[in-house]
């Protein structure tokens, strides 16, 4: 009995050395993740830093368009107010003008703004006229040169079709006519009647003079 118990003795004092042991053999182990650790940490610190203060730089950012948006909004507001005031001044003039010219003056003034490309001024004439360019002028709609002409230059062709200001030549080697317009005589009462209901009704268009009331027959 007394063997036994001086062994397990022994054996007792090699096991808490040995459990003394195994704390100091990791250690080392511990103290470098400890260290690696505590070095994550300060990036990450330092990283929430950064993005907090980016934050704060675009909150500040944000408070300043916020403040121009408004700023806007009431410019705005106040140039909505002057236009609608313009408008109705303009609206009143163009009904008392009468005359081709008073009318194409205001046209002219206005069309920068409200009908850069006459396509408005074109499309006005074509519902006094009815006209269609492929129907006036098939060889040119067939070869696409109306593709990309603005509104001015395709009324050079309506009022030459209109008003007889086109010569035909023979193209070689079909049996097609390619038009050459010529200057119109704008002089005639006819073109200028035609030219006095276009700018009425043009500008009937750009809501600057009320329409005329359609007649019941």
């Amino acid at each position: 009995m007394e063997a036994t118990t001086t062994e397990f003795s022994v054996f007792g004092k090699w096991f808490l050395k040995l459990a003394d042991m195994v704390p100091m053999v990791r250690r080392p182990d511990l103290e470098q993740e400890l260290a690696e650790t505590k070095t994550r940490l300060d990036w990450q610190k330092k990283r929430t830093e950064r993005f907090r203060d980016r934050y704060d730089a675009l909150e500040q950012r944000c408070a300043a368009v916020s403040d121009e948006a408004s700023a806007l909004r009431s410019r705005l507001y106040a140039a909505e107010q002057q236009a609608g005031a313009c408008k109705g001044a303009l609206q009143a003039f163009c009904g008392l003008a009468q005359t081709a010219e008073e009318l194409k003056r205001i046209y002219g003034t206005v069309s920068p703004f409200l009908d850069d490309g006459g396509i408005n001024l074109f499309h006005a004439a074509q519902e006094i006229t009815g006209f269609q360019p492929y129907e006036a002028f098939p060889y040119e709609d067939a070869c696409g040169c109306f593709e990309f002409l603005d509104g001015f230059e395709l009324l050079r062709y309506l009022k030459a079709s209109e008003f007889g200001a086109v010569a035909w030549k023979p193209v070689p080697g079909t049996d097609c006519k390619e038009a050459v317009l010529r200057e119109v005589d704008e002089s005639t009462p006819a073109y200028r009647e035609f030219e006095r209901q276009l700018y009425i009704r043009v500008l009937e268009r750009l809501g600057l003079r009320a329409a005329a009331p359609v007649r019941q027959g």
